[in-house]
């Protein structure tokens, strides 16, 4: 019965721990989370069904997206994290998720041809993402420098800023034609949440 009584214990307090470790998924130390609100950017072909993001038209030349853009930063940083999915990339080049500062974007990630992630306005390759498979994306901003940094499944990759931009900063996610890119394109976020510090 003791030794019943113990494997119980152990067993709760390993669930416990198991709770405490996917709350605090995050990268880096001493976040808290908040819950910003969004509004849905559909521009061209663009459109969105829940959290799944499709471009239709491969146009070279007009503005193609599907985006949520959330609200304004008013903290010194902000974290965005959540799983990605590239369902199909029948065309090329388009950002998944951005960080904007004012008047343009800071930090933007991109996927190619054949499944390579990278930030867009450096060209620095972030990573390998097989078209279907998923990652956990994570990006922070510190808003008095505009520097961004970007994580795949937890490991640092790259890092960009834009020292003219000033704030307001706020993320996106979303599909979005590149100026080189086009579509069609279609992309699936989950478990996306916020943090502040």
């Amino acid at each position: 019965m003791q030794t019943q009584r113990i494997v119980r214990t152990l067993t709760a307090l390993a669930l416990v721990g198991g709770f405490t470790l996917a709350a605090q998924a995050q990268v880096g130390s001493g976040w808290t989370s908040y819950s910003p609100g969004h509004k849905i950017q559909n521009v061209g072909s663009g459109s969105v069904s829940g959290m799944t993001f499709k471009i239709t038209s491969s146009s070279t030349s007009t503005e193609q997206r599907s985006e949520f853009r959330y609200d304004d930063i008013t903290s010194a940083q902000s974290q965005m994290q959540g799983n990605v999915v590239v369902n199909s990339l029948g065309g090329d080049r388009i950002s998944i998720a951005q960080i904007h500062g004012t008047p343009s974007a800071t930090s933007l990630l991109g996927i190619k041809k054949p499944g390579v992630l990278y930030e867009v306005a450096t060209g620095a390759t972030v990573g390998n993402l097989a078209i279907g498979a998923s990652a956990r994306i994570n990006m922070t901003v510190v808003t008095k420098t505009g520097v961004c940094q970007i994580y795949l499944n937890g490991s640092a990759k790259t890092s960009a800023s834009n020292s003219t931009l000033q704030a307001p900063y706020y993320h996106k996610i979303g599909v979005y034609r590149t100026g080189s890119g086009k579509g069609p394109v279609t992309v699936t976020w989950s478990n996306v949440k916020f943090w502040k510090k």
